[in-house]
């Protein structure tokens, strides 16, 4: 949950359909197909707009990256800690 299968899906290049639920505004692009949760007649219109066209698959929102990941938790521990992370 919490959207990580989406953004693994992302860094794995497969193809992205899910819900349009707010929560993945966040780090979902706008061209990834969405459809409306429940909604069977949208999901099968995601899934053959897919196979029909098969878009080109977005990639990892890069504050979302690993790098980003190890940047900001140095820097937490940086000011937590009162030092220099000393690494980049």
């Amino acid at each position: 949950g919490f959207g990580l299968p989406i953004l693994e899906s992302f860094a794995c290049g497969t193809p992205v359909i899910c819900s349009n639920l707010a929560v993945f505004d966040e780090f979902v692009p706008a061209e990834t197909s969405r459809f409306e949760p429940l909604n069977v007649e949208e999901l099968a219109g995601c899934l053959l707009n897919y196979l029909e066209q098969q878009p080109s698959q977005p990639q990892v929102p890069e504050s979302f990256s690993w790098r980003s990941c190890v940047d900001k938790t140095a820097a937490l521990y940086s000011r937590l800690l009162g030092v220099d992370p000393g690494f980049r």
